[in-house]
Order: structure tokens, then C-alpha cells, then sequence
């Protein structure tokens, strides 16, 4: 019997990461806008970023890839300075092998646009505050050049007592036990890549449950929240996860359509989101129906349309001249036609 993960791609990581529009890339320019596009492909580093990849790991990988992947330790440095760190090897890290060699302006800089001490007024006092903890800085440095992510002890164990919580609860366990159907199939991280409408697209998707005898394809990710587990609908519209929803589903069903055994398998539009908070270990899980297009209205609440996002962003990126809203360098521009334009696009 065929199964789903013949098909997927065989890429690592950084493969990944680097080629085509990712669901990430068309959530943060929802949420940061023209503004945040000169920026859009470099990577997003934060606590809770690092924390949802220790729980994604350890369910979907298992704990050799978690000790291939972190590294448990306790520096001292606070969220925000890690972030700071973070975020200059991301950038800087092939050039500088230790924090010290980095130029004073670059890191201070890169700590503003962390939010740190984030007054021009505190230039030059945002350096020597990171430099006063030089030793502990460096270190973090050192052990990311590892290629390991630093993570504290105590976030470590909250991410196994996640992990444990999910796998014996009454609501998600049965998304991850073992099926003693054989024609059942469960495939981690699994990687597809699409071109629809002349944009190419990569997907990963945390869990894919495959059933060969009923011939249905259930798509399922892994959230782990900031917020208590039941007001996540809160994130789900803070951070645009309908345009994962929507994309992982197109994306999944071309993918399958052109594979002779797995063409006729339904593709479940109802994606579903497995969510759980570190404090309260009270997993939910929650469904959103994929199989739409266009922009969605909810109330108040307008979800665009993904593939349209993605042709704007797409625009953004070809074209580094190109202004927002119609706006033009060559005449003055009409301030309430552009603070229209902008809330059409709320």
C-alpha cells in the first residue's frame, strides 16, 4: 500500500525554509503591513516562537530530534536580550564568530528594533547594557553557532509536561497514539510544494492522518498558545491561522491529485487546530472550514483571502520601488483616499 509520506518532499529544514511563499511570510505581512515587507523573509525569533518548536519537536519528532535541536541551559539573560541575540546570528552569524566582533552600530540597531531601550536617546546606553552582560551574551552566542537553540530548564520541562498532557488527554491523544489499524497512517512534518497561480508554495504540516480504507485525508497542526486554550479563537484571527488553513488545504489537495493511487481521497476541509497552553495543560482542539475562497467576513472580522495576499506580497517583493495604496512619487497624494484604500484592507 502507498502511503502519504512516499509522496511528501525529502527536505531539511533550511531547504524548507528558502523556497517558495510560506504561510508565515503571508501571516506577518497581514500583520505588519507595507511596513514590515523589506523584512518579510528574515526570521521571526521570540520565547514563544522557541517554546511552540520544543513542543512541536517532541511530539512530532521525538526526544533524540529534541536533543539534536536544543540545548538545555541557563545563561541569565532575559527573554528580550535572547531575542536580540537571536536575531543577530540569524543575520550576522556566518560573518562574526563572537558578539564582541560585532560593530557597536549593528547591535544596537537590531536591539531597537527588538524594543530595546528603544529611544534614540538611549543609543549608546542600549550597547553598553548588553555589553555589561558580555560574557553571558557571548556564551548564547556561541552556543547558537553550535546550531543548537538555548532554551532554559524550566521552559524545557514545560514543554515535556505539554507534551505528556497531549498525549494522554481525552481530547487530542487519539491524534497521537499509534493506530493499530494498518490502513490508518500518521505522518509528522510532512512537506509539499505547489505552484498555484504562478507563485510557488511550500507547506508543513505537523500531522496528516491518512485513512487508505475510507480514502480520507485529515489535516491537523499543533499550536501551543499564550492564552488560556478555550478564547483561542483570539489568536486564530491575531495571527491570520486561517491563511495556513486555507493554503495547507489547497496546496495538500493539488498535491494529491496528481498521484494516481492517492487522486480520489477527500481531503477534509474541516483543518484542525490542536491547542494547548503550558500553564493551564488544557488541550482543545478547534476546526476551521478551508474550502473557501475570497475574503471571509465574520462579523466584524474580515480574513483575506490568501492567494491574494500572496500576489500582493509577491508584487512587493519583485518590484522594491513599488509604493502601497496607489500612492505616487510623482504627485501629492490624496490622504483620505489612502486612509480608505487602508481599511479596505482590515
Amino acid at each position: 500500500m502507498k502511503r502519504l509520506k512516499d509522496i511528501a518532499l525529502d527536505w531539511d529544514d533550511d531547504k524548507y525554509y528558502h523556497t517558495g511563499m510560506h504561510h508565515s511570510t503571508l501571516s506577518r505581512y497581514i500583520n505588519e503591513g507595507y511596513e514590515g515587507i523589506r523584512k518579510i523573509n528574515e526570521p521571526l525569533h521570540s520565547p514563544a516562537l522557541t517554546f511552540g518548536s520544543m513542543v512541536d519537536v517532541l511530539i512530532t519528532e521525538g526526544e533524540d530530534a529534541f536533543d539534536r535541536k536544543f540545548s538545555i541551559g541557563c545563561c541569565g539573560l532575559s527573554d528580550k536580550v535572547k531575542t536580540i541575540v537571536e536575531t543577530l546570528y540569524s543575520s550576522y552569524g556566518r560573518i562574526y564568530k563572537d558578539f564582541s566582533s560585532i560593530p557597536y552600530d549593528v547591535v544596537s540597531n537590531v536591539a531597537k528594533e527588538c524594543g530595546y531601550y528603544s529611544d534614540n536617546k538611549f543609543d549608546k546606553y542600549r550597547y553598553d547594557r548588553l555589553m555589561a552582560a558580555a560574557q553571558s551574551v557571548d556564551q548564547y552566542y556561541q552556543n547558537l553557532r553550535s546550531g543548537k537553540t538555548v532554551v532554559d530548564i524550566d521552559e524545557a520541562s514545560k514543554a515535556y509536561a505539554c507534551r505528556d498532557r497531549l498525549l494522554v488527554s481525552e481530547t487530542t491523544k487519539g491524534y497521537f497514539s499509534e493506530s493499530k489499524d494498518e490502513s490508518v497512517e500518521k505522518v509528522y512534518q510532512a512537506v509539499f510544494a505547489e505552484e498555484i497561480d504562478g507563485i510557488l508554495y511550500a507547506i508543513k504540516l505537523d500531522l496528516v492522518i491518512v485513512d487508505h480504507d475510507m480514502k480520507t485525508i485529515t489535516l491537523c497542526d499543533l499550536k501551543t498558545t499564550g492564552i488560556i486554550e478555550a478564547v483561542f479563537a483570539k489568536s486564530f484571527v491575531k495571527f491570520a491561522y486561517d491563511i495556513q488553513a486555507r493554503l495547507y488545504y489547497r496546496v495538500i489537495k493539488k498535491a494529491i491529485e496528481k498521484d494516481d493511487y492517492f487522486k480520489d481521497f477527500t481531503v477534509f476541509s474541516d483543518f484542525r487546530f490542536i491547542v494547548i497552553n503550558k500553564d493551564s495543560l488544557d488541550p482543545l482542539v478547534f476546526s476551521f472550514d478551508a474550502d473557501r475562497e475570497g475574503d471571509i467576513k465574520i462579523g466584524y472580522i474580515r480574513l483575506r483571502d490568501p492567494f491574494d495576499v500572496a500576489k500582493e506580497v509577491d508584487s512587493y517583493l519583485k518590484d522594491e520601488k513599488k509604493l502601497p495604496y496607489d500612492i505616487s512619487r510623482d504627485k501629492a497624494n490624496d490622504i483620505e483616499n489612502i486612509l480608505l484604500a487602508q481599511s479596505m484592507k482590515l
